[in-house]
């Protein structure tokens, strides 16, 4: 009954370590591609410091094989929120981008990305064709 109580101790431990290992590895890559991204972000306008994102690299959510996509938003530096998909490869920076008007849309990135995954389209077109749909029913 002892040996089972350290047997279980040490597979709880194991497990522990391997998720938070994970997520810390999984949060370095989305700064990575927010790194990636600062060119773009300065030259549309984008304050840095105001950027709210989440990183997806599954396959299938990029137009372009073996790019990751960031979504997120911001304030623009003359006042506003923008809305951003942006297609990263290490080394290459933002390969494609969108604009998300409005910019509320960014904020669903995760319906989007599991609407993305089960119709195997890009994350990116789903968000446009979301902001798209709501400005046409919203004039």
């Amino acid at each position: 009954m002892e040996n089972l109580f350290w047997l279980l101790a040490i597979i709880i431990a194991a497990w522990f370590f391997f998720i938070r290992g994970s997520s810390k590895t999984k949060a370095l890559k989305g700064h990575e591609a927010l790194n990636e991204a600062e060119p773009w972000l300065s030259k549309n306008g984008i304050s840095l410091s105001s950027v709210v994102f989440h990183y997806y690299e599954e396959k299938g959510l990029a137009r372009n094989p073996g790019a990751g996509v960031l979504v997120g938003f911001g304030s623009k530096q003359e006042g506003g929120e923008v809305g951003f998909a942006l297609e990263i490869t290490k080394g290459h920076g933002v390969i494609d981008s969108a604009i998300i008007v409005p910019y509320a849309f960014a904020r669903y990135h995760r319906t989007a990305s599991m609407k993305a995954k089960a119709v195997g389209f890009p994350l990116m077109d789903i968000l446009l064709e979301m902001a798209t749909k709501h400005r046409e029913s919203n004039p």
